[in-house]
């Protein structure tokens, strides 16, 4: 059974079958709650009904079922893009009553171009429900979509009603439902415009729901990897604002303030972090980095000292210990980065830091090893790649 459950194509395979019996389970409770007589023979029958009928029994199981399979492909294949969508069900009902509509009523058409022109009109018809009203704020567009479909086919009822006794001619039905479909163009332009990169999706999103803490954090970490760190402070200020316990927006600003220099601004935003999550071991860490950049180090080093006592079994505390006493010149460093390596062997931090002890005291062997570790487990390294290429 463990084998089993290593097994990658089982697990690829086991979600499908589990699906299908419990379907099946289902089904046979239905049976079973509608008519407890005939449950057992209509359920052996609904398992063999498509084989007795031979070949074309079989055939018509596959005619029948393919534009199911292949609506249910169409779902799949837009999940593992990361895109999930409920409204296929309701779009294979509207796609396949246009063709079906035009496949029968029009038969003016050559035979050659009728079946282009009916899936063409399949297409189409599923035009009006890219989201031609701005139903609700803060919601994806797969659910205002659904909430769409319903409006469409309110106007068509009442079209048709309204035709019936004034008379209309039959393609005023259609005009109303061409407005509708041209209208749609303009949003669904601006909705593909939003997804068009990261930052526009969240700025679309933001004028949308502009009390969000998310978006405005992910606008934040967006600002900071261009660089641009007065927005990245604004964006992280408001995500606190709106959200004073924000531990995430708070931990973000911090580093920003550490990283610019600002490092009173950097301690006051992890003094925050540790009155909402006094355990919160990195905010710890970066207490001790910051107060072992203003010279500090018995500070730092009382702090980390305790950290390693609440987490023994931490490679970023020996680290942090290694580092603040080779700042010291204290040679108790190098056993607190061989200690990280033992505990975290691709811990480039580490690593890292005891190839510098190691290149400063002469062990150019033992510093290029280390180096070559680095890379060999974060081939990004670039400060470990320029250290390798200056001792060859």
């Amino acid at each position: 059974m463990k084998n089993l459950a290593k097994n990658k194509t089982f697990l690829s395979i086991a979600p499908s079958v589990i699906s299908i019996l419990i379907g099946f389970a289902i089904g046979f409770l239905v049976l079973l709650v509608s008519n407890p007589a005939y449950a057992g023979r209509g359920f052996l029958t609904l398992l063999s009904g498509g084989f007795t009928g031979g070949m074309k029994g079989i055939g018509n199981v596959f005619y029948t079922a393919t534009p199911i399979i292949l609506t249910g492909l169409s779902v799949g294949f837009a999940f593992r893009t990361g895109l999930f969508n409920i409204g296929a069900s309701g779009q294979f009902i509207i796609g396949a009553f246009t063709a079906v509509f035009i496949g029968v009523k029009w038969t003016f058409l050559p035979p050659e171009i009728h079946w282009i022109v009916a899936l063409l009109g399949a297409a189409i018809a599923l035009a009006p429900f890219a989201q031609v009203l701005k139903l609700y704020q803060s919601v994806a567009e797969r659910y205002t979509y659904a909430a769409s479909i319903g409006i469409v086919l309110a106007i068509v009822a009442i079209l048709a009603a309204v035709m019936s006794k004034l008379r209309w001619p039959a393609w005023s039905a259609v005009s109303v439902l061409a407005v509708w479909m041209a209208l749609s163009f303009m949003p669904l332009r601006e909705r593909i415009h939003a997804w068009s990169s990261e930052s526009e999706l969240y700025y679309t999103s933001l004028i949308a729901s502009p009390k969000s803490a998310v978006l405005h954090l992910n606008l934040g970490v967006l600002s900071d990897e261009e660089g641009n760190v007065e927005s990245a402070a604004t964006y992280y200020q408001t995500a606190i604002r709106l959200r004073p316990s924000y531990l995430q927006a708070h931990i973000n600003l911090a580093n920003l303030y550490l990283t610019s220099g600002r490092l009173d601004d950097a301690a006051t935003q992890y003094h925050q972090v540790l009155a909402y999550d006094p355990e919160n071991l990195g905010a710890q860490l970066k207490l001790a980095q910051l107060l072992s950049m203003k010279g500090d180090y018995d500070s730092a080093l009382s702090l980390l000292m305790r950290l390693a006592q609440e987490y023994p079994d931490s490679h970023e505390v020996e680290t942090g210990l290694g580092i603040v006493l080779y700042q010291r010149k204290d040679p108790a460093a190098r056993h607190h980065f061989e200690k990280a390596l033992e505990m975290k062997p691709d811990s480039a931090n580490a690593a890292y830091n005891l190839a510098i002890l190691e290149e400063k005291s002469g062990n150019l062997d033992a510093a290029r090893k280390l180096y070559q570790q680095v890379l060999r487990h974060h081939p990004s390294e670039v400060a470990a790649a320029q250290a390798l290429k200056r001792l060859r």
